[in-house]
């Protein structure tokens, strides 16, 4: 599991370097609030730094919408969803940000 987040970290490094300046450099949509995920979004957060953002779908398909929308407020130039449900939800609806999916 840890080389599998190393590698998804080595490539939203090499995104961010890419990003614009203004932007957000990521936001992070949590499919629910479990210990697993919660893991890898600290491992992240410790791994990336930055100025993230992050989402929560609490096993809600309903709080797309209003995430998404959040994610296009916020001018993330990354979005890194965790869990099925939150790539599902923003795979169907983001189509102009890089998105790194993780799955744990």
């Amino acid at each position: 599991m840890k080389k599998c987040l190393v590698q998804a970290l080595s490539v939203v490094l090499l995104l961010m370097a890419a990003m614009p300046a203004y932007a957000k450099d990521f936001c992070i949509v949590l499919s629910k609030r479990i210990s697993p995920y919660q893991l890898a979004y600290e491992g992240m957060l410790e791994v990336l730094g930055g100025d993230s953002v992050r989402f929560d779908l609490d096993g809600q398909r309903a709080r797309g919408a209003e995430v998404v929308e959040g994610i296009i407020e916020q001018g993330c130039s990354i979005v890194i969803p965790i869990g099925s449900l939150a790539l599902d939800v923003v795979r169907l609806q983001i189509r102009d940000k890089s998105i790194v999916y993780t799955m744990v």
